[in-house]
């Protein structure tokens, strides 16, 4: 067992039929576009360290937040906020899909905006935390990554990081996380020996031997992994984000959600939006 120790705290997001998925309106991209290529969405300075409390979902949206605002943001007031949401503010962790919620409906709070007189390790209910400076740093939308047209759902996530590479949009993945993983940096096998769930961005690709490789940013610090990032190979993704991928899109909602519904694609010229709209009014 490592020397380590890790709080996670994400808890299990269940289905909703409203959710906006990636693959809906982003075409999969070739993927010898990226075959053998290792890439970095985004370059932090700066890893965060959890420690033991349940607030991985706060410290991996801070950090996916980071790379759309280029500004340092409170961990603390993202979780707050999203227990506040699900109104169980004493209870351990939260959903997924919750803290992209906080980060399209109310926004971010940089760290320099935090009140002196606010105990951040105790509040953990976003009701005491002042929010009128988050509304700035406001998304727009979030998709839930899948599988959709990749041979798995590393690729798709691959393919999404790949698309968004210009944007630096980094992705928010869910998984259960093994207590032993924090030995070693380059995570191959996926075990069994229960785990919690837990939350991080996931912010590159990395070959190593050949072999390809999601790179992520953890929020247990620089002392763990590779300076604090970790490598996961395709059989540990497929077989282990089963809570939840997601990204941010820099699309309107209204947008999002009429796309979504009429199968158009980011990428479809006018002429296709007009016709693929008329059709869908025909449904």
């Amino acid at each position: 067992m490592s020397k380590y120790t890790l709080g996670g705290g994400l808890t299990r997001t269940q289905p909703d039929g409203r959710d906006l998925k990636f693959g809906a309106v982003h075409p999969p991209i070739n993927l010898n576009e990226i075959a053998g290529k290792d890439f970095d969405v985004f370059n932090y300075n700066e890893v965060l360290n959890q420690g033991t409390n349940d607030k991985c979902t706060g410290y991996g949206m801070a950090k996916i937040l980071e790379a759309h605002e280029k500004v340092k943001l409170s961990p603390d007031f993202l979780f707050a906020k999203g227990k506040e949401m699900e109104g169980n503010p004493e209870s351990w962790g939260l959903q997924l899909r919750t803290i992209f919620k906080v980060a399209t409906k109310i926004g971010a709070l940089e760290r320099q905006d935090i009140p002196k007189d606010l105990d951040v390790e105790k509040v953990r209910d976003g009701v005491w935390w002042p929010d009128e400076k988050a509304f700035k740093h406001r998304q727009q939308s979030y998709f839930f990554i899948e599988q959709d047209g990749y041979p798995s759902l590393f690729w798709a996530i691959a393919g999404a990081l790949w698309q968004y590479r210009d944007k630096q949009n980094t992705a928010g993945a869910g998984c259960l996380w093994e207590p032993d993983w924090l030995n070693n940096a380059r995570i191959q096998a996926f075990g069994n020996t229960g785990g919690f769930g837990h939350f991080f961005a996931v912010v590159g690709l990395k070959h190593f031997d050949d072999k390809p490789y999601l790179k992520i940013l953890n929020s247990g610090g620089d002392g763990v992994g590779d300076k604090g990032y970790f490598y996961m190979s395709e059989e540990v993704v497929n077989n282990k984000f089963d809570y939840g991928v997601g990204m941010l899109i820099d699309l309107p909602p209204e947008k999002a959600k009429f796309y979504a519904a009429n199968k158009i694609r980011i990428t479809d010229n006018w002429i296709v939006v007009f016709w693929k709209s008329i059709l869908g009014l025909w449904k």
